[in-house]
């Protein structure tokens, strides 16, 4: 159970290394019904950082990439939607 201190660590992360946007989406496959979604990511080259925050809570979905010309990879932690909501609210004290 993360606590108190682990939420102010995440919130400054997203404050330094995060992104917090809004799209928008299609949700049928011909594009009949359009709404708006939430999205939050955070980006950083030490991986472990981002696997000890994945575990915290709402589970967010992690990519490693290795960029050409780059000698260590980049972590991006994404949540979407009702999870990125249930993150920023944990964060937000």
């Amino acid at each position: 159970m993360p606590t108190e201190t682990d939420w102010a660590y995440l919130a400054g992360l997203i404050d330094g290394e995060g992104h917090i946007g809004i799209t928008l989406a299609n949700l049928k496959p011909k594009g009949d019904w359009r709404t708006h979604v939430v999205i939050l990511t955070v980006s950083n080259t030490h991986i472990d950082t981002l696997v000890w925050v994945q575990g915290m809570g709402p589970r967010g979905t992690l990519v490693i990439r290795k960029q050409p010309k780059q000698q260590v990879p980049i972590g991006n932690l994404r949540w979407s939607s009702s999870s990125a909501i249930e993150v920023l609210k944990a964060v937000q004290p």
